[in-house]
């Protein structure tokens, strides 16, 4: 596991690494949405079954669009939202139509506020994003000394994100099921 800068974490996505970085709600593991075996890695990471959908970050309404059917009032929503807001959008059909991993017909997507977030998916394209499973951590003090020795998480990563913000909100986003007109999480 490298301890990498911006420009080296993207270089990294590109390739289809796998690591952790501090997006506008939580500690997440990442991997570029269409890297299938790091989405694997990441699942096996995090315990979870691959059929479990996983939230998508995006830079912007175009890549969002890119990805899910739009649906006009949306922006609308989110724009009354008080805290970051997930939404479960129905798939484009013409998205990894052949993929094992994207053959729901929905997708998870937040459009994310950081500017140097921004930067990034910029020039990366969307991430998946899934929490830095935070019942190995020391909540109190979460950073990279304060990993679980015996889970051995680290290593299981190819890098970290090197961050001068540590500041962290310490809550996922909200999520709304735009296609059931629900809160999923609130």
């Amino acid at each position: 596991m490298e301890l990498l800068n911006l420009e080296e974490v993207i270089i990294a996505l590109k390739n289809k690494k796998i690591g952790v970085i501090l997006t506008d709600t939580i500690m997440g593991i990442v991997a570029l949405y269409d890297n299938e075996e790091g989405i694997e890695r990441i699942s096996q990471i995090k315990q979870r079954k691959l059929s479990k959908l996983m939230p998508i970050i995006v830079a912007n309404k175009k890549q969002r669009d890119q990805l899910v059917k739009s649906e006009p009032k949306v922006d609308e929503f989110l724009k009354k939202q008080q805290k970051p807001t997930t939404i479960i959008y129905q798939k484009k059909n013409n998205v990894l139509p052949n993929s094992k991993i994207w053959n729901q017909t929905t997708m998870a997507i937040r459009i994310v506020k950081k500017r140097w977030l921004k930067k990034l998916l910029e020039e990366t394209g969307p991430l998946v994003a899934t929490s830095y499973n935070e019942k190995r951590l020391d909540k109190k003090n979460i950073n990279i000394e304060q990993i679980d020795t015996k889970i051995k998480l680290i290593g299981q990563l190819d890098f970290w994100l090197k961050m001068e913000e540590t500041k962290l909100r310490k809550q996922a986003s909200w999520i709304y099921n735009w296609i059931e007109q629900k809160w999923t999480r609130k």
